[in-house]
């Protein structure tokens, strides 16, 4: 394994800098004549250009005011989709940029803009809930657009795959209600914003919001008693920080995105059911890549990882050790955030929970029962609402806003096509069609609570785009308040879930959240019928506790 602080390599093509530097001839031709105006496409390629010629200060000077430029131009995008699209397409300039500041060991610069290239839609968005949606209507209003936004890009998306196969008779009818159905939503959609228009136009726009710096950071773990391990990965190598209060240390890991993928997919397929062997030589082999470079550095107990692309798929507590065999959930305290700045933003918790309860399962799952009565005995009497026959969308709406900690064994199902229709299974009636989905979860009232806890199957699960943009349903429940939120990874087992949560809840109440899973994680994997990961890595902890 070959770790180092070589981020930049010396530019070695003398072709490619002949190339390089004819074109930048033409380039400051048509500068020079007014034929072109001068983007942030063209101020990197001039960067490249100083890069090859050895000039390294002027060419990193250049990829700054392209970002700087991307910056501005974002800020005129006023939704959330098109901010998306554009940063997605401007990643490179931050990059290159990020690699110029690291090789210079600039590690203050490097992560400012590394924070300023990650989940920056979605801190934006949540710093547009806090300054606009004060009434439960205007967040109801904002969830019903993202619903209709969500299932017209489904539609979408089903009827390019129609029409680009054979037609057929049955195919063209698909087809036509397809357009037909797109058609309706659409109309519902712009009433909506109509409503928008009159009623709360605050939500049409987004807030630019600041990202978080190094500086910032260091600070919250002086108070927090944290460490931090982010990731980059890049097409031939990954990037590892691990920050400490005191220290930064990052490193270039040699470890090619391709063969990660290959090695993550290897994993998955080993801990996602407990009738496959887990396969523990790459478990052992990630936590050499992701974990070995930096950990005698490591001095807390408690870690904060910020993954980044596939890497948003793994759970980090399966990887082992080679020098002890100890998985890392079992050595440390782990929570997650898609970046330092959304994990800046949540609410900060401290203490043992505490509260109210409102707890809910389907009755089709074997040990929900069971489940929720064991927690329910671990509040005051009267503390709790319990719900054992079928959960409606209507008891959630009305019952949670005053509830500290939200326990909902249901079932869960994600949906890779749109991950904003995942959705939890309830019981049906009136309006609702017993689906919530990850879009609908962006109206619950969560404001008030402490831990959101959804035990069913599935419940973590989110496509990342490379800018970190996480989407499905943790991404809805942090938006409608919660601060802290425990979700499973794949489909879990009944019964080793109804222990590992009342293994959590009874250390809960004497100990912080992360510390509690922990534990519980520690409690499940000691019964012999459940050494397997599959039975307690499931689960995974965003939260700033």
């Amino acid at each position: 394994m070959i770790v180092n602080e070589q981020f930049v390599s010396p530019n070695t093509d003398k072709e490619f800098r002949i190339l390089l530097q004819q074109s930048g001839q033409v380039l400051e031709e048509a500068r020079r004549n007014n034929y072109l105006e001068e983007d942030a496409g063209m101020l990197y390629l001039r960067g490249n250009i100083k890069s090859f010629e050895g000039d390294a200060k002027a060419a990193l000077d250049l990829y700054v005011q392209a970002v700087d430029m991307v910056e501005r131009d974002r800020r005129k995008l006023r939704d959330e989709r098109s901010r998306g699209a554009f940063s997605e397409g401007q990643l490179q300039y931050y990059n290159t940029a990020i690699l110029e500041f690291l090789q210079r060991r600039q590690y203050a610069e490097a992560f400012g803009l590394l924070e300023r290239s990650r989940s920056r839609v979605f801190a934006d968005l949540l710093s547009s809930r806090s300054l606009d949606l004060r009434r439960p209507a205007e967040q109801q209003l904002y969830a019903e657009a993202m619903l209709l936004r969500t299932r017209i890009g489904d539609q979408q998306s089903q009827l390019f795959e129609l029409t680009s196969q054979r037609a057929t008779a049955a195919s063209s009818a698909r087809v036509n209600a397809l357009q037909q159905a797109i058609r309706g939503l659409e109309t519902q959609h712009q009433a909506v914003l109509t409503r928008m228009g009159s009623e709360a136009p605050q939500l049409q726009s987004l807030v630019v919001s600041a990202p978080a710096s190094l500086q910032q950071l260091q600070q919250s773990m002086r108070q927090e008693n944290f460490e931090l391990f982010q990731y980059q990965v890049m097409e031939t190598n990954l990037i590892l920080w691990h920050i400490s209060s005191e220290s930064v240390f990052v490193r270039s890991v040699f470890l090619a995105r391709l063969q990660l993928k290959s090695k993550l997919a290897a994993l998955q397929q080993s801990i996602n059911t407990p009738n496959t062997a887990f396969n523990e030589t790459i478990a052992r082999e990630l936590f050499l890549y992701l974990i070995q470079p930096a950990l005698s550095r490591v001095r807390s107990d408690r870690l904060v990882i910020i993954p980044h692309d596939d890497l948003n798929h793994l759970p980090f507590q399966v990887l082992q050790d080679p020098a002890d065999g100890r998985f890392l959930g079992e050595r440390f305290q782990l929570t997650y955030a898609p970046s330092v700045s959304v994990q800046l933003g949540l609410r900060r918790q401290q203490g043992p929970l505490s509260g109210k309860l409102f707890a809910a399962g389907d009755p089709s799952i074997a040990a929900a029962g069971l489940e929720l009565q064991a927690i329910a005995r671990l509040f005051p009497a009267g503390a709790s609402t319990v719900i054992t026959d079928g959960a409606r969308e209507e008891d959630l709406k009305t019952r949670l806003g005053d509830a500290d900690v939200v326990h909902l064994a249901l079932h869960g199902q994600f949906n890779a096509t749109e991950p904003m229709l995942s959705h939890l299974n309830l019981t049906a009636g009136g309006e609702d069609d017993g689906r919530l989905t990850a879009a609908e979860m962006f109206a619950l009232p969560l404001t008030n609570s402490r831990l959101v806890v959804l035990s069913g199957c599935e419940t973590g699960r989110a496509e990342a785009s490379r800018g970190n943009e996480l989407q499905g349903i943790a991404r809805a429940l942090i938006y409608a308040g919660a601060p802290a939120m425990l979700l499973s990874k794949w489909r879990v087992d009944s019964e080793s879930t109804a222990l590992w949560m009342q293994s959590f809840y009874q250390s809960a109440l004497s100990r912080s959240i992360p510390a509690a899973a922990q534990d519980a994680l520690i409690r499940v994997k000691a019964n012999p019928a459940y050494r397997h990961p599959y039975y307690w890595a499931a689960f995974t902890l965003i939260s700033r506790w």
